[in-house]
């Protein structure tokens, strides 16, 4: 571990999820875009001949980078509702396909192999992998985890190249992206052009390495880049993704997607950024660009989790702009929108003029269901694989999940997204969606979503959603419970099954005999479902699970399955042969004996403030009033809301006048808030002697305290004592009243003593007491007589556990007086010059 944190060959480290914070809505204040040109760039010579480094260091200790939490996220617990699309059924319905047994089920790279090629451990694994084709045309699987990758027979299962460490592709280029290998791999297949794709962060500098390889063979040479996406800031959690339009050329969308999540940078202390990078110009290894979109965040608005689209299948239409996704919970994300739903924002690069590309948010797809994300604490810590004792384990609940696919069916666009969820009594579940648009990349509409959690009382997370080209979905995830140790797991749904379920029932790839201790409570990050290029058809899925019990000690699986009857044609003779009874997917026909999909159905009704929403019960649409599309940003001219007839209407301004004469009354458009400042100037009478008046926010204009024995309105003195001020010859024995200047305070913080007798607590010095200020408020407390979250003294065992010790006895206090040539504690020039002039 080097000076600023980097692991370089040997020791243990913890990947962070760095904190939440909060984002201003599209309409309210446009994202900020930056542009800039690759740092470096070159061709390497092939990674074959390249001396790639596989010895073991010396090994070394455990090291762990806490995760930061903002401490507003769930800001309305109380508002929660509980999930209104939960499956609870486990096993398919009779007649419906099953969800296939594994094709291929193998051991993948692992914490072992990462102390034989690095020479330390590390959790989580952040988990990625994609299924392709090498220089020769033979099917393989790549895996990336943090910090090493490795290359596998697609039909064996067999290890046959690797594992190499992660930053082994940028031998020779020089600065960060060589030296440093922070992690947050990403591996990408990039189907049409048939090319592997590699990235991963130099995060203390803002540095995302990125390697295309210049032909299919994964141990050829690369194109090698180095873009600085957050100067002067941390690029966290990198999610990237392969967009293709079927152009090329400054006037094509042709990108690589990806966001992040900065701290510090252009988009202040957090934000979250969505952009591309000029994929035309990478494949061909010249000077490329990238177009970053900056969010920050604010009091109101979050896109947190954000996630790029990546595309699987056919090309989108010609000039089609991807769109990023991410899933909202009302009552937990920052969101300025009133319902739960799936935000979209559409970025539309122009490569030969980069200050006219747009980033636009859309209407939100509103879910079908409420889901509920208050999962635990709401981000870590959330699973207990209660069956084998382990460590509570990370849910990550606040982000949507890698990966947001994007399919072209020639009708529609389809994305499919997924988020862990909470399922009730803090069990996890995963809520899945699928979102379509008819032009691919506009008018975005709910096509149907529901929450996979069977009632066995097992938890299920860390999802990762794929859909292949006959419209069917994979879903895997991890599963734990009472009766069964974090396995791995997958379900499925054909595309005639009903809508919102996953009807397949559930198979466990690989079924975990152990679990982790000792590991901070790291889990994921992320896993990896992707689509088999060769038949459009296999899925492929990564997940973390343990072999044996243990610290740091993390294996993956790989499995492979695919569902029966995809790539079929379907015969017809009649267009009722094709009809699938589904209003929402349009009317199927039959074309020279072959079913043609339906053009899903489009409503407008007039009303620019409501989102048509197809109800596939009653074979119609709901127009359901949004406010947020009326919200005009200015609070001071009131909230604007939606009629479902009129449109929109204005709000009601907000009442400024308090009735009090002597406040000056106003609205503060920079705080949201109505402001009434005391004026004590209006309450002057210009008479010393009558006191100093002062203007009360509730009762308007009072007098201020007189002279005790005595005045000088010409001097403007008061005069002897009780006159408020220490005059010479007065002392704290003769005169009291005026010379005790105040108590010096008996607690202080920092000293590692939780004084709850002297009104420290958790609250005001989270140095010295313990507390758990964030969450559900049934699960929290402060020790020290906190008083807004379950006062509890030094009561609790957490007040004197660990580092902290925690007394509710007064300490002594000690007066300090003005005349003893001392100046102490609150005094000052204006209040004791005798000690401070």
């Amino acid at each position: 571990m080097t000076a600023n944190g980097h692991l370089c060959a040997a020791g243990r480290r913890v990947i962070p999820i760095l904190a939440f914070i909060l984002l201003v809505p599209a309409w309210v204040q446009a994202a900020e875009m930056t542009v800039s040109e690759a740092i470096h760039h070159d061709t390497s010579a092939p990674l074959r001949d390249m001396a790639v480094a596989t010895e073991a260091a010396a090994p070394g200790g455990d090291r762990e980078v806490p995760i930061r939490e903002r401490e507003d996220y769930g800001r309305f617990p109380d508002l929660a509702q509980p999930d209104g699309g939960l499956q609870v059924q486990s096993l398919r319905a009779e007649g419906l396909a099953p969800t296939p047994a594994p094709l291929l089920s193998v051991e993948g790279l692992s914490n072992d192999d990462n102390e034989a090629v690095v020479g330390g451990r590390i959790v989580p694994p952040d988990i990625s992998g994609d299924i392709g084709l090498d220089g020769s045309g033979n099917r393989i699987y790549i895996q990336a985890i943090n910090l090493i990758w490795g290359v596998y027979d697609a039909v064996t299962g067999a290890l046959i190249h690797g594992p190499f460490p992660g930053n082994s592709f940028w031998q020779g280029f020089g600065g960060y992206c060589e030296f440093h290998n922070d992690g947050d791999p990403i591996v990408l297949y990039d189907d049409h052009a048939g090319r592997w794709f590699f990235s991963q962060f130099s995060v203390d500098e803002g540095m995302q390495c990125v390697a295309v390889s210049a032909t299919g063979d994964p141990l050829g040479a690369y194109h090698r880049y180095s873009f600085l996406l957050t100067p002067n800031g941390n690029n966290d959690y990198p999610k990237l993704g392969v967009w293709d339009d079927g152009t090329t050329g400054s006037s094509g969308q042709s990108a690589y997607t990806f966001t992040l999540r900065d701290f510090g940078g252009d988009g202040g202390p957090f934000s979250v950024s969505a952009g591309v990078l000029q994929r035309d110009a990478i494949l061909a290894g010249l000077p490329a660009k990238r177009i970053k979109f900056i969010n920050p965040c604010t009091g109101t608005d979050c896109i947190e989790g954000q996630l790029p689209p990546h595309m699987d299948g056919p090309q989108a239409p010609a000039g089609t702009c991807p769109t990023f996704w991410t899933a909202v919970d009302a009552a937990y994300d920052d969101s300025p929108h009133a319902s739960d739903g799936y935000r979209n924002h559409t970025l539309c690069a122009d490569w030969n003029t980069t200050s006219n590309s747009t980033y636009t948010e859309g209407p939100l797809v509103a879910a079908g269901s409420n889901f509920d994300r208050f999962l635990g604490n709401g981000f870590s810590d959330c699973i207990d694989p209660v069956g084998g004792g382990g460590e509570v384990l990370d849910c990550l609940a606040a982000f949507t999940m890698y990966r947001a696919q994007y399919r072209w069916f020639g009708s529609h666009a389809s994305v499919v997204l997924n988020t862990t969820v909470d399922a009730g009594g803090d069990r996890a579940g995963v809520r899945w969606a699928e979102v379509r648009s008819a032009d691919g990349d506009s008018g975005w509409a709910l096509h149907q979503d529901g929450t996979y959690a069977p009632a066995d009382g097992r938890d299920r997370w860390m999802g990762s959603i794929g859909q292949d080209q006959s419209g069917n979905i994979a879903l895997g995830y991890g599963v734990t419970g009472s009766d069964l140790l974090p396995s791995v797991a997958y379900t499925s749904r054909t595309a005639g099954d009903a809508a919102g379920t996953m009807t397949g029932g559930e198979v466990i790839c690989h079924e975990g005999t152990g679990v982790q201790v000792a590991s901070f409570n790291r889990w994921g990050d992320y896993s990896s479902m992707s689509l088999d290029p060769t038949d459009d058809c296999t899925f492929w899925y990564s997940q973390e699970y343990y072999e044996t019990t243990g610290s740091f000690d993390f294996t993956t699986r790989i499995c492979s399955f695919k569902l029966a009857g995809c790539g079929e044609v379907e015969t017809c003779t009649t267009d009722g042969d094709c009809d699938d009874g589904l209003f929402c997917n349009g009317a199927e026909s039959c074309s020279d004996g072959i079913c043609q999909a339906g053009t899903a159905p489009t409503d407008d009704d007039g009303v620019g403030c409501t989102a048509s929403v197809c109800n596939e019960a009653t074979d119609s649409f709901d127009h359901v009033a949004d406010d947020s599309l009326c919200d005009n940003g200015l609070f001071c001219d009131g909230a604007e809301t939606c009629d479902p007839e009129d449109d929109c209407q204005a709000g009601a301004p907000p009442v400024v006048d308090d009735g009090v004469d002597c406040t000056i009354d106003s609205c503060d458009e920079v705080n949201d808030v109505v402001v009434n400042s005391p004026d004590d100037a209006y309450c002057d009478d210009g008479s010393f002697c009558t006191g100093e008046e002062f203007c009360s926010p509730v009762n308007g204009c009072e007098a201020g305290p007189t002279c005790v024995e005595g005045c000088d309105e010409e001097a403007d003195v008061c005069i002897g004592c009780g006159d408020g001020v220490c005059d010479p010859g007065e002392d704290c024995v003769s005169c009291p009243e005026d010379c005790i200047s105040g108590p010096l305070p008996g607690a202080s913080c920092g000293n590692g003593l939780c004084e709850a007798g002297d009104e420290e607590n958790a609250e005001n010095c989270a140095a010295d007491c313990a507390g758990y200020l964030k969450g559900k408020p049934s699960g929290r407390f402060s020790c020290g007589f906190g008083d807004r979250y379950g006062p509890d003294g030094c009561g609790d065992s957490s007040c004197t556990s660990g580092s902290f010790a925690c007394t509710e006895e007064p300490l002594p206090v000690d007066e300090f007086c003005c005349g003893d040539a001392f100046c102490e504690g609150d005094e000052n020039n204006s209040s004791c010059a005798l000690d401070c002039g």
